[in-house]
Parts: structure tokens; C-alpha cells; sequence
């Protein structure tokens, strides 16, 4: 779990939570909960569905394809604060 403080400074943060009412904040805050990953490490596999939403707290994620010769592409950095879903 992340602290309370520190769940509200994160959603105040990113771009698509800034926007909402301080309670909206504190509703939402207690959900949130901390996972790491090492670098090169795969977080969520295209194609396969998922229900988790991810804020980036520090460092950044690549969103990789594979092209028609099994060859990785990277589509999009995804850095702190901005939101990337499993869909």
C-alpha cells in the first residue's frame, strides 16, 4: 500500500486526476497500491485483457509491438505522472 499522503500528491500529479475535487482525491487515494518492476520487465502483454489503470511514480515504460518479422518496435514512452491502461 502507498501512504495516504503520498496516493494524493500522486493523483494530484497526473494530468487525468488533477482536474477532479480534493474529496474525488481522497476517495480514489486508498485504493492505490505500490508495484515495482525492474528494467526489460514485461508489465502488461498486448492482446490480453486487463482491469488495472498504472500512474507512473518514477522512471518511464515502453509500450512494444512486434512487427510482421517477430522484430520489437517501440509505439510510445509512457513517463511519470501520465496514466497507461491494460486496454
Amino acid at each position: 500500500m502507498i501512504d495516504q499522503t503520498s496516493a494524493l500528491e500522486l493523483l494530484r500529479s497526473a494530468t487525468v486526476f488533477s482536474v477532479l475535487p480534493e474529496a474525488e482525491l481522497r476517495r480514489i487515494a486508498p485504493t492505490l497500491r505500490t508495484e515495482h518492476y525492474d528494467r526489460g520487465e514485461l508489465i502488461i502483454r498486448e492482446n490480453e485483457p486487463g482491469d488495472t489503470g498504472y500512474i507512473i511514480a518514477t522512471g518511464d515504460a515502453a509500450v512494444v509491438t512486434e512487427d510482421f518479422i517477430a522484430q520489437a518496435v517501440t509505439l510510445h514512452v509512457v513517463g511519470q505522472t501520465e496514466i497507461s491502461d491494460e486496454e
